[in-house]
């Protein structure tokens, strides 16, 4: 049955949509483009896979209106296709036909507000190879339109490359921040706890940002202290962790006023300052106000 679709587009928007989508690594994708000489048949999308082994290229047909879809099954126009390609796959918005309205044999792919869904996938028909003219088209259009891009629009150019070197050099800590995301959303949610801040689903505003900020500063210094005051008592700490902290009461419990270093007292000052300066920050208006009341 044939149903209005949910979402407008016009037809050259979702071939460029579409082609984006399919146009992953391994596949070189072509839009508009004669599948060799003039009257040739045009696919709206051509995918080629760059693979020696199982060569199964894909012509897409987009449509955005049942008039022009049950206009092109009529005249067969999809069948034109079929010397050139493993399958033929329509393309509309979402909703506008169904898998049970298509040819035999094609697939059916559907673009709705989240994306491209496949709805039926085409049957895959052997192909051997193209037509000398098609891959002299294919390469001599594809050089073409490499070329007109280079020339007309270097910003875009531009922004690709830029694109391309950030993910390069960025690649490996967006990686690790995909990895530990679970940790990370952990750790978030308990700074925010610490901090006093709604943990169901919270977000960070200006404020937020600021005080973690000023807990990130606040603990470095708190840090920077304990590894000084670790290094007068001869330890190896460069955080005040559990274990540590015992190690760190043994030691001073050992010392009286006679044998105290001026240093280890200076440390523990210092530590002391670093704390009560770090709970003032930290703590803000709030602080005040319970003070004063």
């Amino acid at each position: 049955m044939v149903t209005a679709p949910t979402t407008e587009w016009t037809h050259d928007a979702l071939a460029d949509d579409l082609a984006g989508h399919v146009g992953y690594r391994n596949r070189l994708t072509f839009t508009d483009m004669q599948l060799g000489p003039s009257g040739s048949p045009r696919p709206d999308v051509y995918c080629l896979p760059t693979t020696y082994s199982r060569f199964c290229p894909v012509a897409f047909e987009c449509k955005v209106s049942v008039s022009d879809f049950r206009a092109d099954v009529t005249h067969g126009k999809w069948q034109t296709y079929l010397p050139f390609a493993a399958a033929v796959v329509f393309a509309t918005p979402a909703g506008l036909i169904g898998k049970q309205d298509i040819p035999a044999g094609c697939g059916l792919m559907a673009r709705g507000p989240n994306g491209w869904r496949t709805v039926k996938a085409p049957t895959l028909r052997p192909v051997e190879n193209l037509p000398l003219q098609v891959w002299q088209k294919l390469l001599f259009d594809g050089i073409e339109r490499a070329e007109r891009f280079r020339r007309c629009e270097p910003r875009k150019a531009d922004d690709w490359r830029l694109r391309d070197r950030l993910a390069k050099e960025l690649g490996a800590d967006v990686a690790a921040v995909f990895t530990n995301r679970e940790a990370i959303a952990k750790a978030a949610s308990e700074i925010a706890a610490a901090l006093g801040m709604d943990t169901d689903g919270f977000t960070f505003n200006r404020s937020d940002v600021w005080q973690v900020r000023n807990l990130a500063y606040y603990a470095k210094q708190t840090a920077e202290v304990w590894q000084k005051l670790a290094g007068l008592l001869g330890m190896e700490s460069r955080w005040p962790g559990f274990r540590d902290i015992k190690e760190a009461e043994a030691r001073l419990s050992r010392l009286d006023a006679s044998t105290a270093t001026e240093s280890a007292l200076d440390a523990l000052d210092d530590v002391q300052r670093a704390i009560d300066c770090a709970r003032k920050k930290l703590a803000g208006d709030n602080a005040k106000s319970e003070a004063l009341a």
